[in-house]
């Protein structure tokens, strides 16, 4: 009798420190899953704040288009004020109703009106010149932002995965556990 009090004492024994194992195991699941979705939860968050990044290069992008077709507009709109002065400057002297001074002159002033177009149409050119280059740095911003989306993406994916398999994992252990903890609180009761 005394040695089935031993034995019984020592599976208790060993019960207890199977069961103590089992809690210990899964509290450390349970940090492990909470710092999973504390991860999860902070991808995301940076996952949102890059795509308003690109909402914000985008509305950009489209401010500067705006712009240049406005620049673009206003040119052509000078380039044909120009040109109207100069046909009106032509039909003065096939007329021949400005003596040969007043034709001088008016050539020296035409020339100079020629000097100032070339003058403005390079100053535009520069500022299309610039447009783009801001719209080739954007588009390769935004070009950029998209891959690290995607690259977030793909992590959170690869993590959800693993998130759902550490589930999966502390389920069955859960189960094993509560299996294990029935069959000693069965095998008490029965003792």
């Amino acid at each position: 009798m005394e040695s089935n009090l031993k034995t019984a004492t020592n599976l208790k024994s060993k019960r207890e420190r199977q069961v103590l194992k089992l809690r210990s195991m899964e509290r450390s699941l349970s940090e492990e899953l909470h710092s999973v979705k504390s991860d999860i939860e902070h991808l995301t968050e940076q996952l949102e704040d890059l795509k308003d990044q690109i909402h914000e290069t985008c509305f950009k992008v489209s401010r500067i288009e705006t712009y240049k077709s406005t620049e673009n507009i206003k040119m052509e709109s000078r380039l044909t004020c120009l040109e109207k002065h100069k046909q009106a400057f032509d039909e003065i002297f096939e007329k021949g109703s400005i003596f040969t001074l007043g034709r001088t002159l008016l050539q020296l002033r035409n020339k100079e009106l020629k000097q100032k177009e070339l003058e403005e149409e390079e100053k535009e050119l520069q500022k299309r010149n610039k447009i783009v280059e801001q719209n080739e740095l954007h588009a390769k911003m935004v070009s950029t932002v998209e891959e690290e989306i995607k690259a977030i993406e793909r992590e959170c994916t690869v993590l959800k995965k693993r998130n759902n398999a550490i589930m999966l994992k502390l389920r069955r252990k859960l189960m094993e556990t509560e299996n294990e903890r029935k069959e000693l609180l069965k095998k008490r009761e029965d003792s």
